[in-house]
């Protein structure tokens, strides 16, 4: 856990990389920084911190494929993207087939396209998986109808072979999302705080005529 101290001087270093910087730069800025330590050790901090400053500056990051592969108890590395539910939906974006194959249809970051790995976890039997698998065997689309700023990408595959796949515990999906929502929320706090300023400034100094 940081300390007041600590988590000041976090905060500032936070602050200017989210003003500089957005998508890969600001990924590399987070590396620099590390951020992804301070998850390890301080999640509500960094999680917190972080997402917030993302919504006040509108820049984004892959912040959130390590948040929820954190949360998955899955190799937390750098160069891991997670496979996110599809829009209006949270059950996992994955099922397991015939032999040790998955087939998968959900949502990625940015990080999708840049990361050699990704966490799909899908529903097998009565339970759920959680396998790594190739990005370059998933089929990645530019998700339409949103910001394309955000670089959300629609992922499909069939067929990933799977055979060095983890049983999940009963709440451990439940608990990777409840994390992923919790640091868009902290995002969305972030936003609505910067908009909120900017209607105040506007209602300050705006000159009627």
């Amino acid at each position: 856990m940081m300390d007041a101290e600590e988590r000041d001087l976090f905060a500032k270093s936070l602050q200017q990389a989210t003003a500089q910087h957005t998508g890969a730069a600001l990924d590399a800025a987070l590396d620099d920084i590390g951020w992804r330590d301070a998850l390890a050790g301080d999640a509500q901090a960094a999680v917190s911190t972080l997402f917030e400053l993302q919504g006040a500056a509108g820049t984004t990051s892959s912040a959130l494929d390590d948040v929820v592969v954190a949360a998955l108890g899955v190799e937390a590395a750098r160069d891991v993207a997670a496979v996110l539910p599809p829009l209006g939906a949270w059950a996992p974006a994955g099922a397991a087939r015939d032999g040790d194959t998955l087939e998968v249809r959900g949502l990625g970051t940015a990080g999708m396209r840049t990361r050699h790995r990704a966490v799909v976890v899908a529903r097998a039997g009565g339970g759920e998986v959680a396998a790594v698998v190739d990005t370059g065997a998933l089929d990645l689309r530019t998700a339409r109808g949103l910001d394309p700023r955000l670089g959300l990408v629609e992922v499909a595959g069939d067929r990933l072979p799977a055979a060095a796949r983890t049983d999940l515990a009963p709440t451990t999906w439940q608990a990777a999302v409840a994390a992923g929502q919790r640091a868009v929320a902290h995002e969305l706090v972030g936003a609505s705080r910067a908009m909120l300023e900017l209607a105040r400034v506007h209602a300050l100094e705006r000159v009627q005529f």
